[in-house]
């Protein structure tokens, strides 16, 4: 049967959007092979790999949280939270907001001494997959939104990311991908020595975080059309 001409522009349309949210579907998870298991215990796994066109290999952890998917996101929506799971993490604050979606936030990063400590400006960007639910969040530097202090070493090279799925009510698994140039006078070795205790030693705090009593009652906000806008309190009834 033939469509009525008035039809067509609105099936172009809609095999466009589908196009779109396929091909961002398949954006959303980084290609996943060549990583080499490196520690597991406490329900942590931290897996390395060589990262191409770089000295420094990258990181996988993965893990399960205790804690609702609606209270990991307000963990994560809460810049000073960094100084109370992310293994160094010395200050966070959030730059400017553009959104829920997209905020720009600075962090420093304590390095034992005679280490010089790291600082970073890093834009973050949290999405739901429209198929599986999950959150994503992709954080990477930018180098043009604050001026480099002479006290720490600038970071413009780093790209993070995370997937979050909600197992049911009460559980939350994390998988974290990472690759980071620190920039400055740091022997590559020594730094992937390291790299392995960053993210095993975060997620466990994280998991202690997530499961406190500040972040129960959340829930995610999505707007009319099923797109990720927030997370808040849940209200109760009077």
């Amino acid at each position: 049967m033939t469509r009525p001409l008035s039809a067509a522009p609105a099936l172009l349309v809609a095999l466009i959007l589908l196009l779109l949210e396929s091909t961002a579907a398949r954006a959303i998870m980084p290609p996943d092979n060549n990583w080499q298991l490196a520690k597991n215990g406490d329900g942590i796994q931290v897996f390395t790999r060589d990262t191409p066109g770089s000295d420094f290999k990258s990181f996988k952890a993965t893990a399960r949280l205790d804690a609702s998917l609606a209270s990991v996101i307000a963990v994560m929506n809460t810049p000073s939270s960094c100084m109370q799971w992310v293994h160094g993490c010395e200050q966070a604050y959030n730059l400017k907001i553009l959104s829920f979606n997209d905020r720009f936030a600075y962090s420093i990063n304590n390095l034992p001494w005679p280490v010089e400590d790291r600082d970073y400006v890093l834009e973050i960007k949290t999405q739901s997959d429209p198929k599986t639910g999950d959150v994503i969040i992709r954080m990477h530097t930018v180098n043009d939104m604050k001026p480099v202090s002479p006290d720490f070493v600038r970071v413009t090279n780093a790209d993070t990311f995370y997937r979050f799925h909600a197992v049911d009510a009460n559980h939350t698994d994390v998988t974290w991908i990472q690759h980071t140039d620190p920039n400055g006078a740091l022997p590559s070795w020594l730094v992937n020595r390291l790299l392995v205790d960053i993210p095993y030693e975060s997620l466990r705090k994280l998991n202690k975080l997530v499961s406190s009593p500040r972040y129960q009652g959340y829930q995610l906000d999505y707007d009319s059309q099923g797109r990720l806008t927030g997370v808040s309190k849940t209200k109760t009834k009077p």
